[in-house]
């Protein structure tokens, strides 16, 4: 994922499954498995290809971030 600051106005950076399944630590496969139950990282569907903006991936991570194990997404 892109980390430069972008200016006022510019678009977010859009990333492929296999730059998302890199940057998380899991298989491209368990990605396409989350898209298809409807969790993970909100996705961008351009006909047939899939990607994801940073902004989606940070807020998913942020929202399945816990400080103990008992916490539940949701």
């Amino acid at each position: 994922m892109s980390h430069d600051s972008q200016p006022q106005g510019a678009l977010a950076a859009v990333n492929s499954p296999a730059a998302i399944a890199a940057y998380l630590d899991v298989p491209v496969a368990t990605l396409a498995d989350w898209r298809s139950r409807g969790g993970g990282p909100a996705f961008v569907k351009m006909g047939r290809l899939v990607r994801y903006t940073d902004a989606a991936v940070v807020e998913w991570v942020a929202a399945n971030t816990f400080t103990r194990t008992d916490h539940k997404a949701g």
